[in-house]
């Protein structure tokens, strides 16, 4: 067996940008639940980054199987928060609504649903940057994560992972 190490890999042009140079993880498999209805911080869902450069992009990766509200027709809002410099991932300012990365609900009892976030965001420094996922309820009712919004103990009922996953990409 021979191994192959080299510092760098460019391409034909001489270009190294757009590589991943390394990956953060983490998963979280138990459930969290808020009536809140400001943004609080998921317990476990934060991972944090180094970057080896300032011109690095951070590849957001967020996935997570069910999202509920125990009441009927309201939503379970969520949003990546990015420590220091604040928020990524979020819709613009329009008048009082949300600012939000992704959310579910409706008009059907419980408002059941998986979500996934992708965003390459820009923190511009070589300093420890923390993601981490918030979640809120809409104005009633439970916010529940990693089940189901009426999470019955019963077999026709799940619960699910989450992970969120930071890759730094050079530029």
């Amino acid at each position: 067996m021979s191994t192959l190490r080299v510092d760098t890999i460019a391409n034909t042009a001489g270009t190294t940008n757009n590589r991943v140079l390394q990956v953060v993880s983490t998963e979280k498999s138990d459930q969290f639940t808020t009536t809140s209805t400001t943004f609080v911080d998921i317990t476990g869902m934060s991972a944090t980054i180094t970057p080896t450069s300032s011109s690095s992009k951070i590849l957001i990766i967020f996935s997570v199987g069910l999202v509920g509200n125990s009441t009927g027709g309201q939503f379970v809002y969520l949003k990546v928060n990015r420590n220091p410099s604040g928020l990524v991932s979020i819709g613009d300012q329009a008048s009082a609504r949300a600012r939000v990365s992704a959310g579910n609900g409706g008009t059907q009892p419980y408002s059941n649903s998986s979500l996934t976030i992708t965003n390459l965001d820009s923190p511009s420094t070589t300093s420890a940057v923390t993601y981490n996922i918030q979640m809120r309820s809409q104005s009633t009712g439970t916010a529940k994560f990693n089940s189901r919004g009426d999470d019955a103990n019963s077999t026709a009922y799940g619960r699910s992972s989450a992970s969120l996953t930071l890759m730094e990409i050079a530029q």
